[in-house]
């Protein structure tokens, strides 16, 4: 359904909070954003396919409305949203977005997106619809080489905001850039990116990653193995 629940606490996104083994959900949720009915839409109070959450601080949520080519900023208890990025899929323009999966949102309030679609990472103002920019990948240029992306998916910082992991699924690998990379500038492949497969250096469809600063771990679920990867960094 196209609404997004919380039962006790907020979720965020996969690679962003780590919650611990002893913790215990209650079984009844409730609606945060969208409609409760599950009801389908582009109104500053709907969601078409919802991807990915962001919870800052202030516990308001930036959400990923994949199919409304949208960002959604929606502050807690508000009954909609506002968008704060994309609103069409028209990949000629930096400021729009085409089906993105994931969003981000540092303590200076800028705003990172997967775009997926347009094979990309964009960077937004927040609160300035009109400054995206390019951060990673070549727009509408999907490809292999270390400046390019193909289906790029969910995302990860370090601890502190330098680099920026991307899984980039159908290249079968994840690279990092720096975090004020612009267009076209290479990044660095740290797993994978050695066809696809299962062999311990190998990686299938890799679609989410956790990057743990105590142990320097980065966790990865490969979606098309269903298991989750290991590797030191």
């Amino acid at each position: 359904s196209f609404k997004l629940s919380l039962s006790t606490i907020y979720f965020q996104r996969c690679t962003s909070k780590y919650f611990p083994g002893t913790l215990r959900w209650n079984t009844t949720g409730i609606t945060v954003a969208g409609q409760a009915d599950g009801t389908s839409g582009n109104g500053s109070n709907q969601l078409l396919y919802p991807n990915s959450v962001f919870l800052d601080s202030n516990e308001d949520m930036y959400i990923a409305d994949r199919n409304n080519y949208r960002i959604q900023k929606w502050l807690k208890g508000a009954v909609s949203g506002t968008t704060v990025a994309g609103n069409s899929a028209d990949p000629n323009v930096d400021n729009q977005l085409k089906y993105p999966e994931d969003v981000y949102v540092t303590q200076q309030q800028m705003i990172y997106i997967s775009d997926s679609y347009n094979y990309r990472i964009q960077g937004f103002t927040n609160g300035n619809l009109s400054s995206g920019r390019v951060i990673a990948g070549i727009t509408q240029t999907p490809g292999n080489a270390t400046n390019q992306l193909n289906d790029n998916e969910l995302f990860s910082f370090d601890s502190t905001n330098t680099y920026l992991y991307v899984a980039d699924s159908n290249n079968h690998r994840i690279i990092r850039f720096l975090a004020n990379s612009t267009g076209g500038d290479n990044g660095t492949v740290v797993a994978g990116g050695n066809g696809q497969g299962n062999n311990i250096n190998q990686l299938n469809g890799p679609n989410c990653i956790y990057l743990d600063s105590i142990s320097n771990t980065m966790y990865i679920a490969n979606k098309g193995t269903s298991l989750d990867v290991f590797v030191s960094q």
